[in-house]
């Protein structure tokens, strides 16, 4: 932590930060005692019916034990947590606040970070509940919503500010910061449009951005079609991302904030951490095969007890990175459990003989279902400081789930031999007994198996050197196989359906004549349903996953690469607007 003592209006400042051994400091870490001296006092009351229910941070931080998120000499972080609580003392059941207090020194800047949930995993009767709120921070009520409904399963989050707010942007470097391997290599000389970003800034009002709101998420999570939180990352992160503008940073956090809205936290009250398959193998937001014969226990969640309708429905198949890239930029906690949430969902949501119980396994999934739950889980493993209980237990998910991958693929000679995947959803019989595949869906799977592989999982690399033939080979063998027809909705890929296990295509002619008869001899000039003009559709995601050929030492794949961005260009493919699926080789 650094603190510039002068910075004018308008003003930069270069700060770079150096891994060096220098001299112990003699610089004395923050201590509580000087937060609670200070006056520092936050409280929320709830009314639910009547009925007051309330917590104070300052109360808290007195008299529980509280967890250290930073510390040291410029800053200090407290985290403390409660049942919300009647003047009697009766705990209500199923809320909670909890209170992420951030001093910086000489105490004249304290963030104190505001979080109410209705999470708990296994407390009977789980429901919404409707209230008025009010937040209160150092003897001023800053905060009231009446009549809000809170979801169940669903958290809200809020933060302000007692003392000086400070008024500075730290804007990253992005080139090293893409250099990492931490997130796609983007285009970094797109130019995201003024207009966008003050379009952004305007967009981000109403309803839509307050507790159990949405933001620019999409409610119903499962609708088709190119969105803008659809993509490795969503659209306005990718802005963040290639601009580094305050008003897209206040976008892309509070979106994240908001993920909370969704009714898939699940917290464990003995751990007071997300709920771990290790604990109960037979979680399942199913309702069945939930009963652990050996342990006795069923480990089905509660059911309902009240109204539980809510307006939100989650989706491992379209399901925006929303707080990835929130937490990798501040460090906030809530983001990290938010990440953490999310990744559980995609596990959670499974029939827990799908995913082999503990195991965690996606396979069972469409593969753009498998791609997303492996990026989330990966991010997971990736960013979670290494001495967090939940380190480990996300970094075993990504390498059961990888070795599934190199089980059934990579080091299986029956495995297909053009690299697609089969598992899941991959293979569907759509009329006349034909087995047909969505490549783009496989080249979500390719972009973020490469995403692993450069953020150092070492069981990645395999299988994307195996995946990456699927994308390669249909520029490849032109004109056995038309290049024109690499980015497509469906190929056929069985001649007779069979099931997702039975024989597949396996040269490049016979899957030209299945699915494009008349190309036989007669490659098209032009891209068709790739549609180069449009930089969300298929040809932008082929774009992606040749990216990752690249990146694979494959070839020619440069070449193809360099080929499909001299078209999209001259058909007016617009990615400075739209940038989320605009990733090049490293």
């Amino acid at each position: 932590s650094t603190r510039l003592p002068v910075l004018a209006a308008n003003g930069q400042e270069t700060v770079s930060l150096v891994l060096a051994d220098p001299p112990a400091s003699s610089a004395t870490p923050l201590v509580l005692s000087e937060l609670l001296n200070s006056g520092f006092s936050a409280n929320i009351n709830v009314n639910i019916g009547g009925t007051v229910y309330s917590a104070s941070a300052d109360k808290l931080l007195r008299t529980e034990a509280e967890s250290l998120w930073l510390q040291g000499a410029e800053v200090a972080e407290w985290m403390v947590k409660a049942p919300l609580t009647t003047a009697g003392g009766a705990q209500h059941p199923h809320l909670t606040a909890r209170f992420n207090v951030r001093a910086y020194a000489g105490m004249d800047s304290i963030r104190v970070d505001v979080v109410i949930e209705n999470n708990w995993a296994y407390q009977m009767n789980p429901q919404n509940f409707v209230y008025d709120a009010t937040v209160s921070v150092c003897g001023t009520d800053v905060y009231q919503v009446a009549g809000l409904t809170h979801y169940h399963h669903a958290r809200w989050r809020k933060v302000f500010w007692c003392g000086t707010r400070p008024q500075a942007h730290v804007a990253h470097d992005i080139a090293y910061l893409l250099g990492t391997g931490a997130l796609p290599n983007y285009d970094q000389t797109l130019i995201v449009p003024e207009a966008d970003l003050a379009q952004m800034e305007t967009d981000w009002t109403g309803t839509k951005i307050e507790p159990m709101g949405r933001g620019f998420l999409q409610a119903y999570m499962s609708g088709p079609g190119a969105r803008r939180d659809i993509g490795p990352l969503p659209r306005w992160v990718a802005r963040y991302l290639l601009s580094q503008d305050p008003r897209a940073k206040a976008v892309i956090l509070g979106n994240a904030d908001l993920a909370g809205s969704w009714p898939i936290h699940y917290r464990d009250f003995n751990t007071d951490l997300p709920v771990s398959l290790n604990d109960r193998p037979k979680m399942s937001l199913l309702s069945y095969n939930t009963y652990d014969s050996l342990r006795g226990v069923d480990d089905a969640f509660p059911v309902c007890g009240g109204d539980c309708s809510t307006p939100y429905t989650a989706d491992s198949s379209h399901q925006p990175s929303s707080v990835y890239v929130p937490y990798l930029v501040t460090g906030d906690y809530y983001y990290l459990e938010e990440l953490f949430f999310w990744a559980n969902f995609n596990i959670l949501q499974a029939n827990p003989e799908y995913r082999d119980y503990e195991k965690g396994l996606v396979k069972w999934d469409q593969v753009r279902g498998q791609a997303w739950s492996m990026r989330t889980l990966g991010h997971a493993a990736y960013i979670a400081p290494n001495d967090h209980p939940m380190k480990q237990y996300f970094t075993n998910l990504v390498e059961v789930n990888l070795a599934y991958f190199n089980a059934r693929y990579t080091d299986n000679a029956s495995a297909p031999a053009l690299g697609f995947v089969t598992n899941g959803y991959a293979v569907k019989n759509e009329g006349g007994g034909i087995g047909k595949l969505s490549p783009w869906n496989d080249d979500a799977l390719t972009m973020v198996v490469n995403w692993l592989a450069n953020m150092g999982f070492a069981n990645a690399v395999p299988f994307r050197d195996w995946k990456v033939k699927f994308v390669y080979g249909r520029f490849a063998n032109d004109p056995v196989f038309c290049k024109k027809d690499a980015a497509t909705y469906r190929y056929t890929v069985q001649e007779s359906y069979l099931g997702q296990d039975g024989p597949v295509i396996s040269d490049w002619a016979t899957l030209l004549a299945a699915s494009f008869p008349t190309h036989v001899d007669n490659c098209p000039s032009e891209w068709g349903s790739g549609n180069p003009r449009y930089s969300e559709s298929y040809l932008a995601i082929t774009r992606g996953a040749l990216a990752a050929a690249v990146d694979a030492g494959y070839g020619d794949a440069r070449t193809f690469f360099a080929d499909v961005t001299r078209d999209q260009e001259a058909a007016g493919a617009d990615f400075n607007s739209t940038p989320q699926w605009a990733i090049v080789p490293h």
